[in-house]
């Protein structure tokens, strides 16, 4: 099957509904005169593949230089295959190039838990 891209459309890499979360930062070092926190936005979509339910978010394991807000907090599916989108901001402060940190994020509706890695990594 062929197909070919919406050359209109500006495709980011960000907006791929990924399971997982691969977050490049910039630095301060080069030409790049990066001084204060850098913000990056993701979209995703989950489907539901079981009972209706209300799931919750939460992210166990913030790390100190980026700081992880996800909306909404908590969504709630009525039956099966039904789809919900959601945003993270990754707010990340300045770091020396070749930084890593990892985490992850957590939808959980007290039974299951549907889980996100996160890597984040200064370049």
């Amino acid at each position: 099957m062929d197909f070919t891209c919406d050359s209109n459309k500006n495709y980011r890499v960000e907006d791929f509904n990924y399971p997982s979360f691969s977050v490049g930062i910039f630095t301060a070092e080069g030409n790049n005169n990066i001084t204060g926190p850098t913000t990056v936005k993701y979209t995703r979509t989950l489907t539901n593949v079981g009972t209706p339910a209300t799931y919750k978010v939460s992210v166990p394991t913030q790390t100190p230089s980026v700081k992880i807000l996800v909306e909404p907090k908590s969504l709630s599916f009525t039956r099966p295959y039904e789809k919900k989108t959601y945003t993270v901001t990754f707010v990340a402060s300045p770091m020396t190039s070749r930084t890593n940190s990892f985490g992850r994020l957590e939808w959980s509706d007290g039974k299951h838990i549907v889980s996100s890695p996160i890597a984040i990594f200064w370049y």
